[in-house]
């Protein structure tokens, strides 16, 4: 582990000319959560939604910005749907997320929320429209569609709608599931 800590170390010393000209224009970077440097590069790859990648150690995850309901100061948001404004101290969880971003749900019409099957969270609905697709905001992963499970009709991504009436979805366990007795 020693040899690893003194490679990542020469590593960015070599980096910190190249990081140092990108913060003179206006890059932001940040102490990577992984090896620790600040070599992390933040970058916008949708609206709000941002990716920080190390230059490091390679390390990369995916971060949500939104203005603070309170203040208006920025929070950060990170995986999980959490975030605390480090100016009022505002909380801010999935609800709050979902609210956010969501769009407005007419009754009459089929839910546009859907469960994600990357991160597995199924107390609520964490899927919105995003762009031409959908975005957790639970794992901040990016999904291309969303599929209703053909046994319980939830709305959920990464399903194969054609078997979920016998094996289910994420939030059901389908038809063959039932006792048949």
């Amino acid at each position: 582990m020693h040899k690893l800590g003194q490679f990542l170390k020469a590593k960015f010393d070599v980096l910190k000319p190249q990081i140092a000209a990108e913060i003179a224009s206006a890059c932001v970077f940040e102490n990577c959560g992984v090896c620790g440097f600040k070599a992390a590069r933040i970058d916008e790859i949708g609206e709000t939604l941002h990716e920080s990648k190390c230059k490091v150690c390679a390390a990369e995850r995916r971060l949500l910005f939104i203005d603070c309901p309170r203040c208006t100061a920025q929070i950060r948001i990170e995986d999980m749907a959490e975030g605390q404004c480090a100016k009022c101290g505002v909380d801010v969880d999935i609800n709050d997320l979902v609210e956010a971003f969501g769009v407005a749900q007419d009754p009459k019409e089929p839910n546009s929320y859907a469960y994600c099957s990357e991160c597995f969270r199924t107390d609520t609905e964490t899927v919105v429209p995003y762009g031409d697709g959908y975005l957790c905001l639970s794992c901040l992963t990016e999904h291309d569609s969303a599929d209703n499970c053909r046994f319980c009709n939830a709305l959920c991504t990464g399903i194969d709608p054609v078997t979920t009436s016998g094996f289910g979805c994420l939030v059901c366990e389908g038809s063959l599931s039932l006792d048949h007795t």
